[in-house]
This record gives C-alpha cells, structure tokens and sequence, in this order.
C-alpha cells in the first residue's frame, strides 16, 4: 500500500470518528488497520503482507506513518477547537480549572501545573470575551464605593452595582 492510500485511509476513518489501530501478526510479516464500526463490529483491514526479510521494515514505515497522522489529526483537531495558549480549560482528570501555557506538536496541551492533556481530557470553560479583567473588577470597586459615599444614594443603584461586581468576580 503507498503512503498516500495508507493516509487517504486513516484520515476517512478519522473523519468518521472511528479510533483506528494498527497491529502486525505474524512475525510482521502482515500489517492490519483494526477498528470498531458504528453496529459494535470490529472491521480488520490487511494493509501489507511481505516477506520475512521485510516485516521489520514494513511494520516500523506504518508504525512511524499512523503516529504521522495522528500527530496532524490532533493538532487540527485542537486548532478547530479555539483553545490557545492563555485559554482557560476546565482539566477532567483533577477536576479543577487551568490555564493553557503552551500547546505542543501533536496537540499536547501543557497546563499551568505543567500536566501534559489532549483535547479529550479538557473543556473549553466559559468564551474568553466573557472574561473580566482584574482591572474591570477593580473599576466596579471603586465605583461601588464612591457612590456610598455620595447623599443621597439610591439603594437600586447600590443593589445594581453590587449585583454587576459579583457577576465580574464569578466569571
């Protein structure tokens, strides 16, 4: 199989959401691409068989060559997501909220507690728009407390403004 039928085949079954795996039996002498259908069948599809002398060769080219395109995948995969660098995830395996520090080759996404995740063990948390900055909260503050100080004061307008600032601190 050519490299480019070999890509052309993985990348589908990608698309498709199957997970494919890729195993050699037989002394690698025969390479096989396995993966589960949507009924809960297992397809297996032979894609090599050679000789002894190049089952070696054989299995490390589709090894090297599947990592290839699960490198591409994931990375696409994390690019069409929207998370960047600075993004807030919420990290499903220590169930708290993290800051992405740095996005590596292959889609792995380093936290802020240096934790290595994929774009499967993360969830984008709120649109980074709806994001206040300290500063705003700041602002609200400040607001808040030059208008207790101003006579006579509206208790809606107090109500209103302590109301605006705790939203800002939840976010």
């Amino acid at each position: 199989m050519l490299k480019k039928d070999f890509f052309s085949a993985i990348e589908n079954l990608l698309k498709a959401g199957f997970q494919p795996r890729f195993y050699t039996v037989n002394s690698g002498r025969i390479g096989l691409i396995t993966f589960t259908d949507k009924n809960g069948t297992k397809q297996v599809e032979q894609v090599y068989s050679c000789t002894s002398l190049a089952a070696n060769t054989f299995g490390k080219r589709f090894t090297t060559w599947l990592e290839e395109i699960f490198q591409k995948h994931n990375e696409k995969k994390v690019a069409d997501s929207g998370i960047e660098v600075g993004s807030r995830v919420w990290d499903k395996m220590m169930y708290t909220v993290r800051t992405i520090s740095e996005i590596r080759a292959g889609g792995v996404l380093v936290l802020d507690n240096g934790a290595q995740r994929t774009l499967d063990e993360v969830q984008k948390t709120a649109p980074e728009a709806n994001q206040v900055e300290p500063k705003e909260i700041s602002s609200l503050k400040e607001l808040l407390n030059a208008s207790k100080n101003l006579e006579p004061t509206s208790p809606e307008l107090i109500a209103a403004l302590n109301e605006a600032q705790s939203t800002a601190i939840k976010r």
